[in-house]
């Protein structure tokens, strides 16, 4: 049999199902009540926390404001009192220059005073309509032009040095004006000379230094007697004659040659060869990508005005019209078949003091292949086509070419080669050596100096030295920059003449950041600080540097952090600033260790002379804070241990080894936020710092644009980890820094050790 059927258990009631639903709902509703209590309990929990963290940071919000307040006051004498000092030396400076040119008899204007220029201006215009001169005559008086305008580029660039728009713009306009007056002057001579080219073909060769009446050609070439910076020459073919093979016309005063193909020299026209020191093209062009190396070469072919007729003594010539005395050709010339057209040959030498040849100095892999460019007009750029055959010669300082373009041509470089500098590291000169010159300043510091060095993606190392007579270059020992290593100028002179010789360091105010991400793939990934911030940290800056040594604050990321990774926020943030300081507690070096200093090297010296650790610095822009509405904080954790330093703090309030940072805790200036930490000899030499001094390192800073244009590349996250479980592994091996180290440039391709991603403003 069977198991038995287990009996069913007996039906519940209605009344019994009732009680058990009355029972569960009673008891969701308690639970649901305990929930909600809950939930109110944490909510008001938050509320009064949030409410007391509020009420906690007003109270520490105003007392920061009056903090700041009291800290700009006291201040406000002392920076009152060093103006002042400031402002007499500058006039004594001003006055002792002005009472030298008074006695040298200068015959150039003072390219300051708006007075001078315009009597400067008129009287060049006068000339150009009344008279006409001869070759040699012209390129001098065009020299003369020349070195005003050079003048003129010195002062605008000073003035956006400190910030004087007004004269900056008056310069502009000046220069723009004298360009437009010496290529007048020169077309004048050029039409009068076709006009009478008989004339100089009846010349004898001793009188001529280039006539061939037998063939009925004439050639003149003339370079400006000092700079040899303007050059004009002149080939002119009277008779239209049949050849065979094609025609070279040397111009051995200026180093041009042109190989004329015979389709042109069966013709009568004239040949001409102009060479100018400045380029105004390139500032025309909206991408501005390109600009004009060791200046602008013009060849055209102009049209040779009808022959004077002869009868019973006199010479009757055509007058051409005011507006057609000079008619330029165009080639291929009218009547050949474009297709077929042979490309011009052209062989120029660059001038001496003009970079372009891959040296030692610079970074393998970072040289550009050479290109000629010509000025397109109707679009207002640099264009390369038509242009082939390009080749530079190094042991000539010399370019040869192919163009069917017989316009404006010039050697192309990229403006934006130089502008992002790697690593930069400013520290005061610890040698003994002294400069010569005993300027009369303030107090016993006046022959005070400091090494600037810095990396681009071309060279490894540049370096400048400023004293309070200005600022020279150090490095690179290239003999093309001899001059500039001479003798110390000012910091706009100085970065202006290392421009035209093809190293620019100075970016232009007018640069944006660029959004789309296409055009970022043309610039540097860096985000350009606001003008305000950065004129307010350099000032500082130069007000602690004889004490302490200042660098980008991207080094070694695994020993003291870098500033993005402590504050990754503010690399790309136009409103933060993140730098690095230490102080430099050499001791006063004697004779006893000088040997010892020859003999090691400079960066050696520098790092046995700062002891101290490195520390962060974060400046921002706080609108509500007095002085300026700038402010100073120190990094308080950056003697945390490796492990924490390699992690990211993405607030600035996270917590480090359990504690959080007070924010708080800010300054108005640089110099009494590094009092904490300074040592009283820090504090004695930041004191004595000498005024002049301060403004040639503020110059030289604002044209540099360090600060904006320093922040780290990008690198992959992956890359980073790498780099860090690298470090773990291997504890014995001492990092280097690429501010200590030259060697470490060359073979860094990022060119920072560790950085991270960069956040969009």
């Amino acid at each position: 049999m069977g198991p038995k059927k287990k009996a069913k258990a007996p039906k519940k009631t209605k009344e019994e199902l009732e009680e058990e639903r009355r029972l569960q709902e009673e008891q969701e509703a308690r639970l649901r009540a305990e929930e909600e209590k809950r939930i109110e309990e944490a909510r008001l929990k938050r509320e009064t926390e949030a409410a007391r963290r509020r009420e906690e940071n007003a109270k520490n919000r105003a007392a920061e404001l009056a903090h700041l307040a009291l800290e700009h006051e006291e201040a406000k004498h002392d920076l009152e009192a060093k103006a002042v000092r400031l402002a007499e030396l500058l006039r004594a400076q001003k006055e002792a220059k002005d009472w030298d040119n008074y006695l040298a008899c200068q015959p150039r204007p003072d390219a300051q005073v708006e007075g001078d220029m315009n009597s400067f201006l008129n009287s060049w215009q006068l000339d150009t309509a009344t008279l006409e001169l001869e070759l040699p005559a012209v390129t001098a008086a065009c020299e003369s032009a020349t070195e005003v305008m050079e003048d003129l580029t010195f002062v605008a660039a000073n003035a956006c040095a400190t910030n004087n728009d007004p004269l900056r713009a008056q310069c502009a306009r000046f220069i723009s004006r004298l360009q437009e007056l010496v290529i007048k002057k020169v077309d004048l001579t050029t039409a009068h000379i076709l006009q009478y080219a008989d004339e100089y073909a009846d010349l004898s060769p001793t009188t001529s230094n280039s006539t061939n009446s037998s063939r009925g050609e004439v050639k003149l070439a003339s370079a400006s007697p000092n700079t040899g910076w303007v050059q004009l020459g002149l080939w002119v073919n009277l008779l239209a004659k049949g050849s065979s093979r094609n025609k070279r016309v040397e111009f051995s005063e200026l180093g041009v040659n042109v190989d004329l193909p015979k389709a042109v020299i069966t013709q009568s026209l004239a040949l001409r060869v102009t060479r100018w020191p400045f380029d105004a093209f390139s500032s025309l062009s909206e991408r501005g990508s390109d600009v004009a190396l060791g200046g602008v070469f013009t060849l055209e072919l102009l049209a040779v005005p009808s022959p004077p007729k002869r009868a019973r003594g006199w010479i009757m010539r055509e007058v051409p019209d005011a507006r057609e005395q000079l008619k330029r050709l165009h080639y291929p010339l009218d009547g050949m078949v474009i297709s077929a057209a042979v490309p011009i040959k052209v062989s120029i030498t660059l001038p001496k003091d003009v970079l372009y040849a891959p040296t030692s100095f610079i970074r393998a892999g970072s040289a550009e292949l050479p290109r000629i460019g010509w000025w397109d007009v109707t679009r207002l750029r640099w264009e390369e086509e038509g242009v082939t055959d390009v080749l530079f010669q190094e042991e000539t300082n010399s370019v040869s070419f192919s163009t069917l373009r017989l316009t404006h041509l010039a050697l192309l470089v990229r403006r934006d080669r130089n502008y992002h500098k790697r690593s930069w590291r400013l520290c005061m000169d610890t040698s003994s050596r002294r400069v010569a010159e005993d300027l009369s300043g303030d107090n016993e510091l006046g022959d005070m100096r400091a090494r600037l060095t810095l990396s681009t993606a071309m060279f490894p190392r540049i370096q400048f030295e400023i004293t309070p007579q200005g600022a020279r270059l150090v490095e690179p020992a290239l003999p093309q920059l001899k001059a500039l290593r001479e003798e110390a100028k000012p910091p706009g002179e100085l970065l202006t003449r290392l421009a035209r010789a093809g190293i620019d360091l100075c970016p232009p105010l007018e640069m944006k950041y660029e959004v789309d991400e296409e055009k970022q793939t043309t610039r540097s990934d860096f985000v350009p600080k606001l003008k305000i911030l950065e004129d307010r940290v350099i000032d500082e800056i130069a007000s602690v540097v004889a004490g302490f040594e200042i660098t980008d604050g991207n080094g070694n990321a695994h020993i003291n952090g870098t500033a993005a990774t402590r504050w990754p926020g503010a690399v790309g943030n136009s409103k933060q600033i993140v730098f690095s300081v230490k102080e430099m507690s050499w001791p006063y070096m004697t004779d006893d260790n000088e040997g010892n200093q020859q003999q090691a090297g400079e960066d050696e010296v520098i790092n046995i002379a700062t002891s101290a650790a490195s520390v962060l610095v974060l400046a921002e822009v706080d609108e509500e804070a007095s002085g300026g509405c700038v402010k100073f904080r120190l990094d308080r954790k950056g003697d945390s241990d490796t492990e924490t330093t390699m992690k990211p703090r993405e607030g600035d309030t996270e917590a480090v080894d359990g504690e959080e940072e007070d924010i708080y805790d800010t300054h108005v200036h640089l110099r009494r936020a590094l009092d904490e930490i300074s040592s009283p000899d820090a504090r004695d030499r930041m004191d004595n710092s000498h005024v002049l001094f301060e403004l040639t390192l503020q110059k030289m800073l604002r044209l540099l644009r360090l600060l904006s244009y320093s922040q780290p590349s990008a690198l992959h996250e992956e890359e980073a980890a790498t780099s860090a479980a690298e470090l773990t592994t291997e504890p014995d091996i001492k990092a280097k820094e690429p501010h200590d180290v030259v060697s470490d440039h060359a073979t860094q391709e990022g060119g920072e050790a560790s950085a991270v991603s960069i956040e969009s403003s």
